[in-house]
């Protein structure tokens, strides 16, 4: 498997991770102090995240393109 779809898989783990984290923050019945700042960095990471495995398919997808035009 290419580093690249590595790379996306990697980035995919880590933000079901991170929403499931974020799901949890949400639905609990008591927040911790400081519960808005833990909510909305955790919203920032899952932001990130997904903005990371959106770049990652636009370089697969640019990769498979160019050898398409090559071959």
């Amino acid at each position: 498997m290419p580093l690249a779809q590595w790379e996306l898989q990697a980035f995919e783990e880590v933000l079901d991770i991170a929403r499931k984290d974020l799901r949890t923050l949400l639905t609990r019945d008591h927040l911790p102090p400081g519960g808005a700042a833990l909510i909305e960095r955790e919203r920032k990471v899952v932001a990130d995240l997904e903005w990371l495995v959106y770049d990652a398919t636009t370089k697969i997808a640019m990769h498979e393109l160019a050898k398409l035009r090559l071959g």
